[in-house]
């Protein structure tokens, strides 16, 4: 499937910024089942953005600038055409070992039901580790609503993942910091994705996770399916702060306020 996204982030200081450093995770990247057609950022501001790759092998663009402004708009849009590999990723860039991402982090650590259910698996995860994972991800897509306290750790992402919704954020939480927990390696992931029932898509998180002899396989907890063809893999990294499309960080006694627009469309 061939899709066009359009991701609008109009950023407002109050009262106008001194200087603004910018960093974005807004690119996708070629990988076997993903090619990127045309992708293009534009700002709306003479600086330029500096292209580089984090520690994760996404590709970022790094934004600096001096002197008053009360405002910035930075527009991602582009084409990209997906094939359903069943979850399965080749051709990906790994630039770190498989045990960093067994690493808890404050935005992402284990309660006691991820534990507990990590520890009804612990069986199946050492005969069969595919059949563990697709199981907790059909647990975890099933679960009842988000605690106060999965509500809070999600709140403190929110902002920083557009689009997403809070027990989107905490599913996400729940399957990697479970996996984890069984020493399997797990990531989030970053993208777009398709909706399947609407005219448009939105901003997604979703997991992936490391299975011998096969290598990473993806998994959309709320989706409760593996990703197909109407996901769009742009970052990867060890909690969705590490995956945020942007971070804006404003010099000088000022307020800022963020609107964001996404349009994903199949590509006519």
């Amino acid at each position: 499937m061939r899709i066009t996204v359009r991701h609008r982030i109009t950023i407002a200081f109050e009262p106008p910024a001194t200087g603004v450093v910018a960093t974005l995770r807004l690119s996708p990247r070629d990988h076997t089942g993903q090619y990127v057609c045309r992708w293009q950022i534009d700002l709306d501001d003479t600086a330029r953005l500096v292209a580089s790759q984090d520690a994760f092998g996404n590709l970022i663009h790094g934004y600096s600038r001096d002197g008053a402004m009360d405002s910035l708009t930075v527009i991602a849009h582009g084409e990209v055409e997906v094939e359903d590999t069943v979850g399965v990723l080749r051709g990906t860039v790994e630039k770190l070992p498989l045990a960093i991402y067994l690493r808890e982090t404050h935005a992402c650590q284990a309660s006691d039901g991820d534990r507990a259910q990590a520890e009804a698996l612990v069986d199946k995860a050492k005969t069969n580790r595919l059949d563990a994972l697709h199981e907790l991800m059909t647990i975890t897509h099933e679960a009842q609503e988000p605690h106060e306290e999965d509500l809070e750790i999600s709140a403190q992402t929110q902002s920083l993942a557009f689009g997403t919704k809070p027990d989107e954020l905490f599913r996400a939480c729940r399957f990697v910091a479970a996996a984890r927990h069984l020493r399997i390696p797990a990531r989030f992931v970053s993208g777009y994705r398709l909706l399947p029932d609407e005219a448009e898509g939105r901003f997604h998180i979703w997991a992936e996770a490391f299975v011998p002899d096969y290598g990473w396989i993806a998994f959309d907890p709320e989706l409760g399916a593996c990703p197909n063809d109407r996901h769009i893999r742009v970052a990867i990294g060890l909690d969705p702060l590490a995956v945020a499309p942007h971070r804006f960080a404003p010099r000088g006694f000022c307020a800022s306020e963020v609107d964001e627009m996404v349009t994903v469309l199949p590509a006519d």
